[in-house]
């Protein structure tokens, strides 16, 4: 049975070069230091990411531990103990707490209202201004320009990270700064959102999780669990 690996795969920002061996019939690949010096954001964003979706590697035991289930998910390591004792005991808590993440304050949509709100509506009208309301509407940013403000029921850390994966949109163009340390976190929000979806292809009781979670309140990101439900038996992972 599968199992993600997540944390080795975002701890991997944070690592200076060297090649990890690991054991027979894993997935073995060189690590390489991603860094705002060697890498810019899109780019480091869209390389976690790609490994992430291609991060399968086979079930590992690990000595049953329930501390991770009062943590903090601080760390990516916490996010792969907790898929590990969801395949390991089947409880159903870990699961709800990966889902927890997805309620993580929305950093891009912060930084963007507050961008917003130093703006004068005749600024639209000149550059740098200008380019900016025309690179975040090709990008579909729901923005609401006259009164300034971030609409919609939206994550949009999620929404950057897909754009940035799709090679739609490069971090440098927008018109609010992400530190490397806002970027990790970002692309554990992504990381859970993706594994949720992918782990509900391969059990039916993470895909009852997924389609519960999405109709209670909390992130905007919760409404991307909605996709569980919607794929067929034996139907391919799509990241929303």
């Amino acid at each position: 049975m599968p199992r993600l690996a997540t944390a080795s795969r975002v701890r991997s920002l944070r690592r200076p070069a060297r090649i990890r061996t690991r054991p027979c019939g894993t997935v073995a690949q060189d690590k390489r230091r991603l860094s705002s010096d060697e890498m810019d954001g899109d780019r480091m964003l869209r390389k976690l990411l790609t490994q992430l979706r291609s991060s399968w590697r086979p079930k590992q035991s690990v000595p049953y531990d329930d501390s991770h289930l009062c943590v903090p998910i601080d760390d990516p390591e916490v996010l792969d103990r907790l898929w590990g004792e969801f395949i390991d005991t089947g409880d159903e808590a870990a699961v709800r707490r990966i889902v927890s993440v997805l309620d993580w304050d929305d950093l891009v949509r912060i930084r963007l209202q507050a961008w917003l709100s130093g703006i004068r509506p005749e600024s639209w009208s000149t550059a740098p201004h200008r380019d900016y309301q025309q690179l975040l509407v090709a990008c579909c940013f729901p923005i609401d320009y006259d009164n300034r403000s971030v609409d919609g029921p939206v994550d949009l850390d999620i929404h950057v990270a897909l754009l940035a994966r799709s090679h739609k949109l490069k971090f440098a163009d927008l018109p609010i700064p992400l530190s490397p340390k806002e970027l990790v976190r970002l692309a554990m929000k992504s990381a859970a959102l993706w594994s949720l979806l992918a782990m509900a292809k391969q059990h039916e009781v993470v895909a009852q999780i997924c389609e519960t979670e999405s109709k209670r309140s909390g992130g905007a990101a919760r409404l991307h669990l909605a996709a569980a439900a919607r794929r067929p038996p034996g139907g391919g992972v799509e990241y929303p």
